[in-house]
């Protein structure tokens, strides 16, 4: 059986019509993190409350970027005397957990990861100058904003807050 010009017209179209939707809709699938781009940034109330637990001597602010989202982290430097830096790191988290912070993970005494219990997905990492200092990929800014700290005080009694949102 023939089938008649307008009909076979028809068919190539229609297979052709169904050919481009796929495609179109594999390419949006694959390229939506550049075509719907995000940002996660953290409520000004939790950065006022962070920086009331000690003398905020420096701050930076830099971005990660990741599969269309850009998660922005608010850095403080803040001053808290307890003589040694493990005792500043512990007096920091005690004053997080007395403002509804608890901690989520740790490697003691150079870093606490703590999760806010008032704003939601906002986490903190907690952690002595020299273990940012001795770690690797440190961003400029961030170095930056610790010799500014360390200019005005010594680095044990400093404590480098990351705050920041948890992707969605």
């Amino acid at each position: 059986m023939r089938v008649s010009g307008h009909n076979e017209l028809w068919c190539k179209n229609f297979v052709g019509g169904i050919v481009f939707a796929l495609c179109l809709f594999f390419t949006l699938t694959a390229c939506r993190s550049e075509l719907f781009p995000r940002e996660s940034r953290v409520d000004s109330g939790a950065i006022r409350d962070v920086r009331s637990i000690g003398e905020v001597l420096a701050e930076a602010t830099t971005e990660e970027y990741w599969d269309g989202l850009t998660t922005v982290i608010e850095t403080i430097v803040v001053k808290v005397d307890a003589g040694n830096a493990e005792g500043a790191l512990e007096k920091a988290g005690d004053l997080l957990v007395d403002r509804n912070w608890s901690a989520v993970a740790q490697r003691f005494p150079a870093w606490v990861q703590m999760e806010s219990g008032k704003w939601e997905k906002t986490q903190i990492s907690l952690s002595s100058v020299k273990f940012v200092l001795e770690s690797s990929g440190v961003d400029p800014e961030k170095k930056k904003a610790i010799a500014e700290a360390t200019a005005q005080a010594r680095p044990e009694t400093l404590v480098v807050l990351d705050v920041y949102r948890k992707s969605e």
